[in-house]
């Protein structure tokens, strides 16, 4: 299967969860972007875009998301 290149933005989010070498809250995220100015609903449509796509996976934890990638870096 051909993987789909990504738009800017959310390559970005995939190259920060691929650096974090282990699943991470969303929160991570909000500190590894608040320098850009992202929004936590901005982040928030990136990751289930990226979910939809199939690059990333999210499992429930109480009442947090887990992300975790679906694909490698190297598979990109």
């Amino acid at each position: 299967m051909k993987i789909k290149k990504l738009p800017e933005t959310e390559l970005e989010l995939m190259l920060a969860l691929w650096e974090a070498d282990k699943s991470v809250q969303r929160n991570y995220f909000n500190r590894h972007f608040r320098d850009k100015g992202w929004s936590d609903s901005t982040i928030l449509t990136m990751l289930s875009r990226l979910q939809e796509k199939g690059f990333i996976t999210s499992e429930k934890s109480g009442n947090k998301n887990i992300y975790s990638p679906a694909i490698s870096k190297e598979e990109y």
